[in-house]
Formats: structure tokens, C-alpha cells, sequence
């Protein structure tokens, strides 16, 4: 191994790369979002109730200027609840819920407001998602829907700090650059930039003696910052060359 080389990879550290878990943690932090939970599975966190918004006049008007409208089922109008309808004229076999339900004898509806993070590679950032529930018996599923009523929640509480952001776009990204991360791509990706198509890599990174550390596959939703990407390169070639020598 040449000397630049060895230092080449010498500047790949624990510094070089990021998890999934500390992008959204820099990203929260950014908006100054206290996250809850999360779901390792799926790679979404989230953050506890940030911002509770009673139903009153006030907020039914600004959905009524979105197109809900407010008030008992036209078709079951003595079926104890109350609705607040997207009115989303959806046509097709399936149908997604577009009302928020409340019981009539509910004294005080509200609505409460949590964010869904997750990282969003074609749109190089964070993903910032609201979720609305509150005390309803149920809520949307139908995206249109969901997406007014977040506009229409942002209209009516324009000082609220994230909220207010959204009465133009439902959703908020944390660009990359935000964070200081600009450039950052994942294992996956950076893998797939530097072998394309080769089929006898694809099929040695796939086997049981792959020699590729860190993994494209098993390691391929951790990321790594732009200046060490390069080193990251060399690293798997040399990887490679040693492989294919072990085999003469």
C-alpha cells in the first residue's frame, strides 16, 4: 500500500460519518424540537405535543377559508358526533377519511399538533411532517385533506414557531447546508457511484466473504460527510485489490 494511500485512509474516523439518529437529533435541534420517540424500524422520530389549538370560532373560520365545513353528518345528522369536513370529492373505489370527529357532548374540541422527522435524500435534508389529533374521535387519512387543514392551522397561528411556516407548504425540510452537512450522502449511494453495474462486485458485496467495510447494504442508511468521501472510495478499492490478490 502506497503512503498516500495509507494516508488516505487514515482521515476516514468516527468523525467521517453519521447515523441516521444524529442527523434528525442536529435537525430537531435546528427548529428546536423535542423529540419523543422514535422508530428504528422505519427511521421516523418524533416529538411530543408542540402546540394545542382549540376549535373555536377563530380556527373553524380559517378551515371554512380552506374548505371544510363544520357541523353534523348531512347523511346521520342524530349520530352524536360532530364533524370537520375536507369536503375532498374523491372519486375512485377506495376512499380516504377527509374529517376530523368529535362527539357532540365533547365540551372543548381541540386539536394538538406533533412532527414526524424523517431524512430525505432527493430533497438533500430533513423532513418535517405534522401530525394533527387532539381530542377527536378520528382524524384524516387522506393527504389533500391533511395538508389543508396543516395550512389552514398555520394561517390561523402564524406566530407559533414552526406551524406559522407551514400556512404555504405542509411540510418543512432542514436542508442539509442548515446543519452544516451540505454534500452528506449515504453508504448506499456513495457505493453505488463508485461501482455502477459491475455484477461481480454486486454479487461479492452481496455474498458471505464480502470484503467491503463499511457495507452498502447492512451499513447503507449511515452517511458520510463530502471532504471524506473520496477516502471512502479508496478505502473500498483497496479493499477490492486485496480480495482479488488473496484469490491468485
Amino acid at each position: 500500500m502506497s503512503n498516500d494511500l495509507h494516508l488516505k485512509l487514515s482521515c476516514l474516523n468516527h468523525e467521517s460519518f453519521l447515523t441516521v439518529s444524529e442527523i434528525i437529533h442536529l435537525a430537531a435541534k435546528h427548529k428546536s424540537i423535542p423529540l419523543k420517540v422514535s422508530n428504528q424500524d422505519d427511521g421516523i422520530y418524533e416529538s411530543g405535543i408542540m402546540g394545542t389549538f382549540p376549535l373555536d370560532k377563530y380556527l373553524v373560520g380559517k378551515f371554512t377559508n380552506a374548505g371544510f365545513t363544520y357541523g353534523p353528518s348531512q347523511k346521520s345528522p342524530d349520530n352524536g358526533m360532530i364533524y370537520l369536513c375536507g369536503n375532498s370529492h374523491q372519486t375512485g373505489d377506495s376512499w380516504d377519511s377527509d374529517v376530523f370527529a368529535w362527539k357532540k357532548t365533547e365540551p372543548a374540541p381541540q386539536l394538538t399538533v406533533t412532527f414526524q422527522l424523517h431524512t430525505h435524500d432527493r430533497h438533500r435534508g430533513v423532513f418535517i411532517q405534522p401530525h394533527f389529533w387532539g381530542n377527536c374521535d378520528g382524524g384524516p387519512t387522506h393527504k389533500p385533506t391533511i395538508d389543508k387543514s396543516v395550512m389552514a392551522v398555520g394561517n390561523a397561528f402564524r406566530s407559533h414557531p414552526i406551524i406559522g411556516d407551514m400556512h404555504h407548504n405542509p411540510y418543512l425540510i432542514v436542508h442539509w447546508n442548515d446543519i452544516g452537512l451540505g454534500g452528506i450522502r449515504n453508504i448506499r449511494t456513495l457505493f453505488s457511484e463508485l461501482f455502477g453495474r459491475n455484477e461481480f462486485v454486486l454479487e461479492l458485496a452481496n455474498s458471505r466473504v464480502s470484503p467491503f467495510k463499511p457495507h452498502p447494504q447492512k451499513d447503507s442508511e449511515i452517511y458520510v460527510i463530502e471532504n471524506d468521501q473520496p477516502y471512502l472510495f479508496s478505502h473500498w478499492q483497496s479493499q477490492l485489490e486485496e480480495y482479488k490478490t488473496k484469490l491468485i
